[in-house]
């Protein structure tokens, strides 16, 4: 990624950070996956993982996934789409940011850390990965559900 790209990417964390405090004060927000081992391309999503470092309010991740979609969509001037998919086997909140059009795949942190590897396998194969995500995007294979990275 360019240096652009990389400043755009980390306005959007500190975004959704800010969002997240809203809810949770102490709350932080970190990268996780292609964009921290720098396996990504202009076109790769963002994940990120909120901590909320505090006495959890919710019930469940589910539950924690609603109140910060709700957060951000009190924010519609900084981000345009935001879907909660509290259902899903990791409970993530999707969302675009206006000005950057960074895409975001937010979830919870939980005492066990992140929800990947830290330092996945495929982390020295940066340019590979790249390539493969770019080819699986051309074909409509990218999300994970259709076997996507």
């Amino acid at each position: 990624p360019t240096h652009d790209e990389r400043r755009a990417r980390r306005l959007v964390v500190k975004r959704v950070e800010d969002a997240a405090r809203a809810v949770w004060p102490r709350a932080t927000c970190s990268v996780y996956g292609s964009s921290d081992t720098e396996s990504t391309w202009f076109l790769s999503d963002l994940d990120l993982r909120v901590a909320p470092n505090e006495a959890m309010t919710f019930l469940s991740p589910s539950y924690a996934v609603e109140e910060l979609a709700e957060a951000l969509r009190e924010r519609s001037a900084l981000f345009g789409r935001v879907e909660s998919r509290p259902r899903a086997r990791v409970p993530i909140v999707v969302l675009q940011d206006r000005a950057t059009r960074v895409s975001c795949d937010v979830s919870f942190a939980d005492d066990g850390g992140p929800p990947v590897a830290a330092a996945p396998a495929h982390a020295d194969h940066g340019d590979l990965m790249v390539f493969l995500k770019a080819l699986l995007r051309d074909r409509d294979l990218a999300a994970p559900f259709t076997g996507g990275l």
